[in-house]
């Protein structure tokens, strides 16, 4: 069970954790477990027939978000591309659409597909005055164990974004990087001067205790 703060005016934001929780459920032994059993046809053949089926119904009333999850679990690129294209054209929101490139980008990593930093560094250049492609960055480089640059990324991401529950989110993690590399004391006062400065703000306040 986890709180995940939902605000308002700034839906989108939300969703950073709720992806995060997304992506690490496409390789988990229960989805696997599910893959499996799928996979295993059973003795009568009516019922695989049936079963075949009602896949191809589901599939084919998927959404354009569901049928991207399915090709990239299933690791089909053409068709990944497709239903990217197809959700990209369906966002008229851009805000939303550069952060959708980043999550498909991060969701590949999640299945294996290591070599993502390139496609993630140029979509930041392509928008350099957006934040969230430097969420992804940061989580790259963190996963990798490059904290000094994963602590620039959720910095730079900060002083790009214009939400106070953002900002915040990438304050936080760029104090869990310093906490890391054991910098405690300069851990500390970046979450202080964060406190500080957002005594106004109660959803702002829990994220940060």
């Amino acid at each position: 069970i986890e709180h995940i703060s939902f605000n308002r005016n700034n839906i989108s934001l939300c969703f950073t954790r709720l992806n995060e929780i997304i992506t690490s459920l496409i390789k988990s032994p229960s989805m696997e477990a599910q893959t499996e059993i799928k996979s295993t046809p059973p003795e009568n053949s009516t019922e695989t027939k049936n079963q075949e089926e009602q896949i191809k119904e589901g599939k084919e009333n998927e959404g354009s978000f569901g049928k991207l999850l399915t090709a990239i679990s299933e690791d089909k690129a053409e068709e990944e591309k497709a239903a990217l294209k197809s959700y990209l054209s369906e966002e008229k929101d851009l805000d939303k659409q550069i952060e959708m490139r980043g999550l498909y980008i991060w969701m590949r990593f999640s299945i294996g597909k290591k070599d993502i930093l390139k496609d993630l560094l140029a979509l930041s250049e392509e928008n350099p005055k957006h934040s969230n492609p430097h969420l992804w960055i940061g989580k790259l480089y963190e996963e990798y164990k490059q904290y000094d640059k994963a602590y620039v990324q959720f910095i730079k991401g900060a002083e790009l974004s214009n939400d106070d529950q953002e900002i915040t989110d990438y304050i936080c993690r760029a104090a869990k990087i310093l906490i890391k590399e054991g910098k405690f004391k300069e851990a500390a006062e970046r979450l202080t001067s964060r406190i500080n400065t957002s005594r106004e703000s109660p959803d702002v306040l829990f994220i940060l205790y």
